[in-house]
């Protein structure tokens, strides 16, 4: 319900549908072919959970399909009647500006996200070795302003996490799989855990542990091999993270309890 607010993902759907069902032997190959890929990627969409990212994030590659095929089915509906041509112009528009209610929530969701893991990245860069390797769930904007070797504990890039058995208790789709194990093999010199987010308590940073990270920060291998420092992020509050015990931590750091 929620993609189709934002795309009209199941309106396209629906048109296509009309299209080939009334227009069947004219219809272009293409167009035939277009149709049944959209119809395919939507049902793979939900089959594995549905789409849970802002503006339906997940569609965006098969929006430009979409959108044409509901167009040549929408034709196909108002039979060139100009009344009905308008009226479903109008209907679109309005439709576009449903994620407009959205704004303020998704600002705020990106103040609080984007720019901290992207300062994250510049001062960690500064605070290690190029060659160092960071353990860490949210790769994106860290990745790319930090440029260090990442070990993807999400296994967005990597097949290893993908073996994993899935955990059905996590909700938050795409995070059901994770290996501890997996993750402590590749030695990365910093983990940080629970998205970077502390929690005030008392007035004090506390680091909050995500629901997938728990095996991990439970592991006694990594209680044994890693510990917890603390670093002064500009523009950002504290990062609390894990550093090796038998590597230098970045500069700057503090043992943290």
């Amino acid at each position: 319900a929620t993609s189709n607010a934002s795309t009209g993902i199941v309106v396209a759907l629906a048109l296509g549908a009309l299209l080939l069902s009334w227009r069947a032997r004219e219809t272009d190959v293409l167009l035939r072919a277009a149709f049944a890929g959209l119809a395919l990627f939507t049902a793979y969409v939900v089959y594995v959970g549905g789409d849970f990212l802002p503006h339906a994030r997940f569609f965006v590659p098969v929006l430009p399909i979409a959108y044409l095929v509901a167009c040549e089915g929408f034709l196909v509906l108002a039979a060139k009647r100009r009344v009905v041509l308008a009226l479903g112009l109008l209907v679109a528009l309005a439709g576009l500006q449903v994620p407009q209610f959205d704004r303020a929530f998704l600002w705020d969701t990106h103040v609080y996200s984007e720019p901290r893991w992207a300062a994250l990245g510049r001062e960690i860069a500064r605070s290690v070795p190029p060659t160092s390797k960071v353990a860490i769930s949210p790769i994106g904007a860290f990745g790319y302003e930090s440029r260090l070797y990442l070990v993807d504990m999400l296994g967005l890039t990597n097949t290893e996490v993908a073996k994993a058995a899935p955990d059905l208790r996590m909700q938050l789709k795409g995070h059901q799989r994770f290996d501890a194990e997996w993750v402590l093999a590749q030695r990365p010199e910093l983990i940080i855990l629970g998205d970077s987010y502390p929690a005030a308590d008392g007035g004090e940073p506390t680091l909050v542990v995500n629901h997938w990270e728990r095996s991990l920060f439970e592991n006694a291998r990594f209680r044994a091999e890693y510990e917890a420092f603390e670093l002064a992020i500009p523009g950002s509050y504290p990062l609390i993270f894990y550093g090796r015990r038998d590597v230098a931590p970045p500069r700057g750091a503090v043992i943290t309890r």
